[in-house]
């Protein structure tokens, strides 16, 4: 007995020890067995040995570096349970070996036996090689050979996942082999080979573009390849659906990812339906051996691995530029150049009826831009405003492009509705140009159907693609007030000294009294006919029941809405009736929102009978020279809405 342990020590002497461990082996196995006996293999096992390959994974590489293995060829614990094997390993699926018998064990174990073969000479003995199985691991790591024949054995993993940074070496194994005490056989082995890895955690942030904060309830689906983009296998959940959806941060982080292979996010879902849902690109991105994060060509050394993906959606707005009657939007009369600042440009401003009023329509130019099929700006105008002209260009900081009608865009009316629709090279050009934003400049005109004393709408929406894929369009909201134009007038009733009213007087208006005085520059604005139609005129003749209106006029500033400001005007009778004498002077009235009702102005312009002695420069009931004459005479008396005025002659 003591014979046998003997020799079988001696047999044990760096056989296998080394073999069993990871991934090297050393240069050769010199061992000698000049004085083993045949008899001391149980020849009965040929057939009926195995070898189980237990696979696993260390990430840290300085435990790997200062890994030790006995190599026993027996089973093996981790640390933690009394053995060898280090407690952060961890089972390593999907790596495939093959093993190869290059010779017997017949020549090696017997008296002046010839020396093992090294690792480099058994490769040349492979082309002999029998016995040759694969096997790849399992969950557990393990992949196991049985009814293996008794013989020297080639090991070798042929294929593992990209995630390995260090692999296995090629191996020799000895069927049978001695066990850790020298003094027995072993039939059944055990080998526990490691390889290094690196995996990565890479997250996505989803922002939304336009007011730049993070975007919850973004979901992805997440694919990976393992053959060089080829083919691309569905990630799940836990729940097993491939759904990824980002928290109230925008965030949503892939936890330990594999290395050394590729990676597609697609976006699949949107919290919100005017966010465009991109669900054509394929965001594809590459951790390579050292766990970084290579993404459009920029390889992340940071070590935070994000992938930040803006969620764009289509903002139109609209700005009044100018309602002064005479200058039409277009490309050089910019806010800027029309001395409309940024806070002023997109407020309410009064106008005339009959005046140009220009207007700026802007909207912001997604990312998304080259796949979409729909992009319309729709401007809903209200009754009182006709569409006159227009121009559309694609704008960026650097750079303006004109679009061409009917070839890059379209214009469609359809009632007090105008389309402004891009084709399908409109939109190419568009994102072609990497233009930021689109630019109408719009122009209309206060028609005699318009309110008095309200706001005029004139109101913007984008429609267009929010799935790339089915090309299903949504509704874009400005996220300030759309602006309004509005205009009044001014109505008063002609009187004689006793109330009566009077038909048929005539008056004309002016901006200013001095033009009044001088009558020249006289105003065109709108007045009622017989049928309460307003008409053009540059002059307005008072009613069957007295009443003389003043109707599309202008009020207020820049900026204000149609419950604000004011403006003067001058007013010149310019003939009266047979009987009466004519005002003498210009009056001024003052247009306000509500002006254009003689209920609200309470404004009566008396004229006298030729035959009373009108006073000069004097209001009805003063007296003339301190004779104490009462005189009905002329002149002109405006008073507050409360009470009633009375303008005299003079």
């Amino acid at each position: 007995m003591k014979t046998k342990s003997k020799i079988i020590k001696r047999i044990a002497t760096g056989l296998m020890s080394v073999a069993m461990m990871v991934s090297m082996i050393p240069a050769s196995l010199s061992i000698s067995a000049d004085t083993v006996k045949q008899q001391l293999i149980d020849k009965s096992k040929d057939g009926h040995a195995s070898l189980t390959i237990t696979k696993y994974e260390i990430e840290d590489e300085n435990i790997f570096a200062n890994l030790s293995h006995k190599g026993t060829g027996e089973q093996e614990k981790k640390v933690s349970e009394g053995g060898n094997i280090p407690d952060e390993a961890k089972a390593f699926k999907d790596v495939t070996f093959k093993i190869s018998r290059i010779d017997t064990i017949d020549k090696y174990f017997v008296p002046n036996g010839v020396k093992l073969p090294t690792v480099t000479e058994a490769q040349s003995m492979l082309s002999k090689a029998d016995e040759i199985k694969t096997a790849k691991t399992d969950e557990n790591g393990v992949a196991k050979f049985n009814n293996l024949k008794l013989g020297i054995y080639y090991v070798q993993e042929v294929s593992h996942p990209t995630q390995v940074t260090k692999e296995t070496a090629p191996f020799l194994v000895s069927v049978p082999t001695t066990n850790s005490d020298g003094d027995d056989w072993l039939y059944d082995i055990y080998a526990y080979p490691k390889n290094q890895t690196k995996y990565a955690d890479v997250s996505v942030l989803k922002m939304d573009s336009m007011v730049n904060k993070p975007l919850a309830g973004v979901s992805f689906s997440l694919k990976e390849s393992v053959d060089n983009q080829k083919t691309w296998t569905d990630i799940n959940n836990l729940e097993g659906v491939n759904s990824y959806t980002t928290d109230d941060k925008g965030n949503f982080t892939w936890k330990h990812l594999p290395s050394q292979r590729y990676y597609k996010i697609n976006e699949i879902a949107v919290p919100d339906s005017k966010y465009i849902l991109d669900n054509k690109t394929d965001y594809i991105f590459y951790i390579n051996k050292f766990g970084q994060l290579e993404f459009n060509g920029t390889t992340d050394t940071t070590g935070k691995n994000t992938i930040t993906i803006n969620n764009d959606y289509v903002v139109p707005e609209k700005y009044i530029l100018n309602t002064d009657g005479k200058t039409e939007a277009n490309k050089v009369n910019t806010p800027e150049a029309l001395n409309k600042t940024s806070e002023v440009r997109g407020k309410d401003a009064p106008t005339n009826i009959g005046s140009t009023v220009a207007w700026l329509m802007e909207s912001n130019v997604p990312a998304e831009m080259k796949d979409m099929s729909t992009y319309d700006l729709v401007d809903t105008m209200g009754k009182g405003l006709t569409y006159k002209s227009s121009s559309v260009y694609a704008v960026s900081n650097s750079a303006t492009t004109t679009l061409t009608k009917d070839t890059d865009y379209t214009v469609t009316t359809n009632g007090n509705k105008v389309t402004f629709s891009l084709t399908a090279v409109g939109i190419k050009k568009v994102a072609d140009s990497k233009a930021e934003r689109i630019d109408i400049y719009f122009n209309t005109v206060v028609n005699e159907n318009a309110d008095l004393g309200v706001k005029i709408d004139n109101t913007v929406e984008a429609v267009y693609t929010n799935n790339i894929n089915t090309k299903t369009t949504t509704t874009g909201k400005p996220e300030t007030p759309n602006p309004e134009t509005h205009t009044s007038g001014y109505q008063l009733k002609k009187v004689d000294t006793t109330g009566k009213t009077l038909e048929g007087v005539t008056f004309e208006l002016y901006s200013s009294e001095a033009d009044a005085k001088a009558m020249s520059n006289k105003l065109s604005f709108y007045t009622y006919d017989a049928n309460g139609n307003k008409v053009k005129t540059d002059k307005a003749v008072s009613d069957k029941n007295g009443l003389v209106s003043f109707l599309g006029l202008s009020y207020g500033a820049f900026g204000n809405d149609e419950t604000q400001g004011s403006k003067d005007y001058w007013v010149v009778e310019t003939s009266t009736i047979g009987g009466y004498n004519l005002l003498k002077e210009p009056f001024k009235i003052t247009v306000t929102q509500k002006s254009f009702e003689y209920s609200n102005t309470k404004t009566d312009v008396v004229n006298t009978p030729k035959y009373e002695l009108p006073p000069t420069g004097m209001v009805a009931g003063a007296t003339l020279g301190g004779l104490g004459i009462a005189l009905a005479g002329v002149g002109l008396i405006l008073m507050a809405r409360k009470k009633k005025s009375k303008v005299n002659n003079k």
